[in-house]
């Protein structure tokens, strides 16, 4: 029997490996999806709050279930993400994630990394950030203008319940005189202020600081009209239903003269996460050389969201390239 368990606990952490990898895959990005996404993240910030309401190490059984919970919340999330990230062209937060991500796969290093405050409070932070950036970019796009404010709240929050729970596993102890050595709950806050700045400071300065998840250039071209000197772009932009934005076309022209023009079109909707597109065109004819040296050049159109940056880029193609 003994032999049997042993091999048990040494193929657990592969069995969840492969489920890990295999459920990464088969994330829906619809409006199902969407909402199993926002159960998990539920979840997740349940099991985390009856982390703090409940004192650590008075049942094995619910130690485990709290961390298995929070650990299959927290893969969900990013892998849900991760993808939408990948299609915006969002390099930077989907390295990060991808990086959390895979963090989270093998149980026996989960299990010792989840024992480190900077760990926990790097993995609750991104979540918040991720989740923001969904349901923001649905329920109120104007918000993300407010990127880093939201950014610094969520890792002050991240801060705040992580210390509150270290601070409960010093002074929950049988030892009495422990109780009166350990510090105040605003003292050991304040201690570990330094690690809210590095981790809030590290955010701000790899990454945009608040993904919109969800929205992303389908499909897109530059085209040339000799016939009428003008270049026409045309991209057709994935967002979640209800989102609503103004867009704004950036041409880059890299040829002789670098040189980029903003061009401003009227708001767009969005359809839903893998349903139709919505269309955008926008046509430039006055340029500040001529349009023949305009084609021979490289054009690329970028799709910008005014407060949340760039979703994606669409380039134009000399015939025969």
């Amino acid at each position: 029997m003994r032999n049997k368990l042993h091999i048990l606990g040494k193929l657990l952490p592969w069995i969840s490996l492969a489920w890990g990898v295999v459920s990464a895959i088969l994330i829906s990005h619809n409006t199902h999806g969407i909402h199993k996404f926002l159960f998990f993240s539920g979840l997740f910030a349940l099991a985390g709050i009856a982390g703090l309401v409940i004192i650590p190490g008075r049942s094995r059984l619910f130690d485990w279930l709290r961390l298995v919970s929070q650990q299959s919340s927290a893969q969900y999330i990013l892998f849900f993400a991760l993808p939408l990230l990948w299609k915006a062209s969002n390099w930077r937060w989907m390295l990060l994630t991808a990086a959390t991500g895979l963090s989270t796969l093998w149980d026996p290093w989960f299990n010792t990394l989840w024992q480190k405050s900077w760990y926990r409070r790097w993995i609750l932070v991104v979540c918040m950030i991720l989740l923001s950036g969904l349901v923001l970019v649905t329920w109120s796009p104007s918000s993300f203008r407010s990127g880093p404010l939201i950014l610094l709240l969520c890792c002050l929050a991240g801060h705040v319940i992580v210390t509150f729970n270290n601070w409960r596993e010093q002074n929950h102890v049988p030892d009495s005189n422990k109780w009166r050595g350990n510090k105040s709950f605003l003292a050991l806050f304040l201690t570990d202020t330094w690690k809210f700045v590095v981790l809030a400071g590290a955010l701000l300065l790899t990454s945009t600081p608040v993904p919109p998840l969800g929205v992303w250039i389908a499909d897109g071209r530059v085209t040339a009209q000799p016939v009428e000197q003008s270049m026409e772009c045309e991209t057709r932009i994935s967002a979640p239903a209800g989102f609503k934005s103004e867009v704004i076309h950036l041409w880059e022209f890299d040829g002789r003269e670098s040189r980029s023009e903003e061009v401003s079109l009227p708001e767009i909707v969005g359809n839903g996460i893998n349903q139709k597109p919505y269309r955008t065109l926008s046509r430039k004819k006055s340029f500040a050389f001529p349009f023949q040296r305009i084609v021979q050049s490289q054009i690329h159109c970028t799709v910008v969201l005014p407060g949340m940056g760039p979703v994606g880029r669409v380039s134009y193609r000399l015939e025969g390239e």
